[in-house]
């Protein structure tokens, strides 16, 4: 009989010991674990608002590069254990604000298109204590990623024109800009390139007289779709010639198109350092016309190449509401200053070949304006910023006429180095910027 007893108080003891371990594992608080992640911001192709889902099983692309990341978790979120280490966008800035089961990350600086990033989840915790398991997820923004250009070491400034015209470089941002639209690029991005109505559009960088780096080299790098309809002067003929950028007008460096667009130059001032004499400054301008001739078809002297575009109707047709991507580039120490059209070689002009020339001698360009006339700031759709008073009482130089000789079109991804750029270069950026 004892015996039974015995068995029995083993039974009751072990049924209360399994239902109090029972109870502690009830009272343990719930693992916290993700519910969704989306990101809401604007669409780089459409321009329209846009949400992404991050918590697919595949890497997320298309994601807007200004997004607002929800996640939300399966229980409320202790704030405390909410920051940066533990909910981690890397390579970006951001803030954060907890909502109940929401966290929200709004990025603060625009993310790089085309590029991919990491979420990285770590020790979040609920109210009530329960831990979430470490995870992360990928995803890329939408559009193309940003290119590294050759010799990006020498770059003294680029616009990008997406949606501003900041310089990425930090250092030649504009100073005003009116009547510009951000418009659809040549890669179908919206916001991404500036247009120029021809009548009152300009872009104005203030004091960017160091961008031409004396005795040196240098390269001008943009692309260009250039409007003729319609853009006449003010005695109704034309079309007007257009300047399309320029900084103190030839005092400094200009490019001008004709008014049909079937010629454009680049004109600079140069500083020239003859032997035993006093060195000083001019001005020369190298322009294109696609006629194909040059000095060994019965051209200029020292202009060593001319590219012929006949067989392609002339350089209006190729420049005319088209993408185009110009390169002018010179290099100091060969004397030698070239222009290519979609990594091609289009004009090249020697000055060593100049002789008996000022130019044989030139080291560089300079600046060399003087106010009020003109100032050193740099201007797009313009021969200069508006506080110069050059050519103001002219019919194609007074800013305040519709008439004048204002662009009318689109430039995008605007750059220039304190280097030369050779056909190698040139092509490979071409071939890295091209739609």
């Amino acid at each position: 009989m004892k015996k039974y007893k015995h068995l029995f108080n083993l039974v009751l003891i072990t049924g209360v010991l399994f239902m109090v371990s029972c109870d502690n594992e009830d009272d343990e608080p719930a693992a916290l674990t993700v519910t969704a992640i989306t990101a809401t911001g604007t669409d780089v192709k459409s321009g329209e608002e846009t949400t992404i889902d991050l918590n697919g099983a595949t890497v997320a692309e298309g994601v807007p590069v200004n997004p607002v990341i929800t996640i939300t978790f399966s229980a409320e979120v202790d704030e405390t254990t909410v920051s940066q280490s533990s909910v981690n966008i890397e390579g970006a800035t951001y803030d954060l604000a907890v909502n109940g089961m929401d966290v929200v990350a709004t990025v603060s600086e625009e993310l790089p298109r085309g590029t991919n990033f990491s979420l990285s989840l770590g020790e979040v915790s609920s109210t009530a204590g329960g831990s979430l398991t470490a995870t992360s997820r990928s995803f890329k923004t939408g559009g193309r990623a940003p290119v590294v250009p050759p010799k990006e070491e020498n770059q003294l400034a680029f616009w990008k024109f997406d949606g501003d015209a900041t310089d990425e470089t930090g250092t030649y941002d504009a100073d005003t800009e009116l009547n510009i639209e951000y418009v659809t690029d040549r890669h179908d991005e919206a916001s991404s390139t500036a247009l120029f109505d021809g009548d009152a559009s300009i872009i104005e960088v203030n004091d960017a007289a160091d961008l031409m780096k004396e005795n040196s080299s240098w390269t001008i790098s943009l692309w260009m779709n250039i409007d003729t309809l319609n853009n006449l002067n003010a005695d109704g003929t034309g079309p007007a010639g257009q300047f399309v950028f320029g900084l103190g007008a030839f005092y400094g460096f200009r490019m001008e198109s004709s008014g049909s667009a079937n010629n454009f130059s680049l004109a600079t001032f140069w500083e020239i350092e003859p032997e035993g004499e006093d060195p000083y400054t001019r001005g020369e301008g190298f322009s294109f016309n696609g006629d194909g001739i040059y000095n060994a078809t019965g051209g200029w002297r020292g202009h060593t190449y001319e590219e012929d575009l006949s067989d392609q109707g002339g350089l209006s047709a190729v420049l005319v509401s088209n993408w185009k991507h110009i390169v002018f580039t010179y290099d100091a120490p060969s004397l030698v200053a070239s222009i290519y059209i979609d990594g091609k070689l289009m004009k090249e002009q020697d000055y060593n070949e100049y002789a008996p020339h000022p130019q044989e001698d030139c080291v560089g360009w300079k600046y060399s304006g003087e106010e009020p006339n003109v100032f050193p700031d740099l201007a797009f759709g313009w021969v200069q910023s508006r506080r110069g008073e050059l050519w103001q009482d002219t019919g194609f130089g007074n800013f305040d006429l519709p008439t004048s000789n204002h662009f009318k079109g689109m430039l995008d991804d605007f750059r220039i180095f304190d280097a030369s750029y050779s056909s190698e270069d040139v092509l490979n950026l071409y071939n890295a910027e091209k739609p």
